[in-house]
């Protein structure tokens, strides 16, 4: 999925992106803590997630999204 990050909630800190910005969604989000995920392989994980299979995916004017599972340029 690609898309715009329309808001964050509040206290987030979204690192170097901005609303506004330009993101790519990975199609598998990982656990965030297995020993997979620790080194960025998320598509290895026992308990990853995967948008429009086990919760509502990119089909829908807005996604909701968390914090990590996606890249970009910022500003762009």
């Amino acid at each position: 999925m690609v898309g715009y990050i329309e808001s964050a909630g509040p206290g987030t800190d979204l690192g170097e992106f901005r609303v506004g910005d330009l993101v790519l969604v990975s199609n598998a989000w990982g656990c965030g803590s297995c020993r997979f995920c620790r080194v960025g392989m998320e598509d290895h994980c026992q308990s990853w997630t995967m948008p429009g299979f086990h919760v509502w995916g990119g089909y829908g004017e807005l996604v909701r999204v968390l914090l990590g599972p996606w890249s970009g340029r910022p500003g762009g």
